[in-house]
């Protein structure tokens, strides 16, 4: 089963694509990746998921209204991050159930997760080898 998640990605378009690298926007306040494995050093290896822009809703200036839309599946673990106004975050940890809902779990859910996986990867601290 399959879940479509939409996420509105606050003012990115109305600022020039130039000006956002020198002001420093390069990096998205809301994304999606799936957990693939334990990494050495930030605690989980993420696959960042690609998305479709909609802006359906967007308004004149591109400050609003402009959703990034993702696919997501089950027998996955996610990793969300979601911009829900100017100022507000939320980061949390997600499954899509078989009924294709997507539901929050908590971070030891995930470790018990991938402890589970036959084919979870490994992220080795380099020298280690």
């Amino acid at each position: 089963m399959k879940a479509i998640k939409r996420q509105e990605l606050f003012g990115y378009w109305s600022v020039p694509r130039s000006l956002r690298y020198i002001l420093g926007m390069r990096r998205r306040n809301s994304w999606i990746c799936e957990i693939t494995g334990f990494h050495y050093k930030y605690k989980y290896s993420r696959a960042f998921l690609r998305y479709d822009i909609d802006f359906t809703d967007s308004n004149s200036t591109g400050s609003r209204g402009i959703f990034a839309i993702y696919t997501l599946e089950t027998e996955k673990v996610y990793e969300i991050k979601s911009q829900v106004s100017w100022k507000g975050i939320l980061q949390y940890f997600a499954i899509v159930t078989d009924d294709g809902y997507i539901e929050e779990i908590s971070k030891e859910e995930v470790d018990e997760w991938l402890k589970n996986r036959p084919d979870l990867t490994y992220s080795i601290p380099p020298g280690e080898e």
